[in-house]
């Protein structure tokens, strides 16, 4: 851990980076160093993309915000494709179009990208295109407003982004952390998951939302008296936490903290 965060990168190792980024969330290193890594990573990004111009056409005063995208690898039966869809399928889509940018192949499509593709008005598969082709692909589409639900998770490309496809760009939800790019404006977030103060170790702006920044889906209960407090020695005036991740994601810290 100390030789990575102390590693020396030079460009062309951005993906490097990015792979560290995303395995960093298993270990509880501090903020500051953590602000080291994105600070270094964005630092490669905007290394790649030296002389390069935005791709999002500029945005002008009053116009209103109306084409969306979302970008993922997951628009599948996956955690965030599951817990995205009602969320994107409630759009009033008579004020916005709404568009899929899938980063997986056609083949790892299933019944939840069925419904994917009839929640949006246009489905677009980008994985056999490299980032360049990608990023403008999606600033053809003229986006008022790309979000990232990837960030450093299996399968982002995070290279898309650092040609600013869309005049704003966001990043939600595939990934706790930041993305550490310049070119990412916002990270979507509520007001317990990212304080005011975490603020200065972000590159990102925080939107926090009013509500919880996880869209959670409603699941009717299931009687089973082997999930009773007394069947697994619980008290029953006890707060009981539940946490249905791999047991690396959780930190000795935080279990601490329960």
């Amino acid at each position: 851990l100390e030789r990575a965060l102390e590693w020396r990168y030079v460009e062309g190792d951005e993906a490097l980076v990015a792979e560290l980024l995303a395995l960093l969330q298993y270990v509880d290193v501090p903020q500051e160093r953590l602000f080291s890594v994105y600070r270094t990573y964005d630092r490669l990004q905007q290394a790649s993309v030296r002389g390069v111009a935005p791709l999002a056409r500029a945005r002008g005063d009053g116009d209103p915000v109306r084409r969306i995208g979302y970008l993922s690898a997951d628009f599948r039966d996956h955690v965030m494709g599951k817990l995205m869809l009602p969320v994107v399928a409630a759009h009033d889509r008579a004020r916005f179009e709404i568009r899929a940018y899938a980063l997986a192949p056609p083949e790892n499509s299933d019944a939840v990208t069925a419904q994917w593709k009839k929640a949006v008005d246009e489905f677009v598969n980008l994985a056999a295109q490299d980032d360049r082709a990608a990023a403008e692909a999606i600033a053809a589409d003229d986006l008022d407003l790309l979000v990232d639900l990837m960030g450093h998770s299996s399968h982002a490309r995070p290279g898309i982004l650092r040609y600013k496809p869309a005049r704003v760009v966001a990043t939600h939800l595939g990934y706790h952390g930041a993305l550490g790019l310049s070119q990412v404006d916002w990270k979507i977030t509520d007001r317990y998951a990212d304080t005011a103060a975490s603020a200065r170790w972000q590159l990102e702006a925080l939107l926090p939302l009013d509500t919880c920044v996880l869209p959670l889906r409603r699941v009717p209960g299931v009687p089973d008296e082997t999930l009773s407090r007394a069947a697994l020695g619980l008290p029953e005036g006890a707060v009981v936490f539940g946490a249905f991740v791999g047991v690396l994601k959780l930190s000795q810290r935080c279990v601490g903290v329960w």
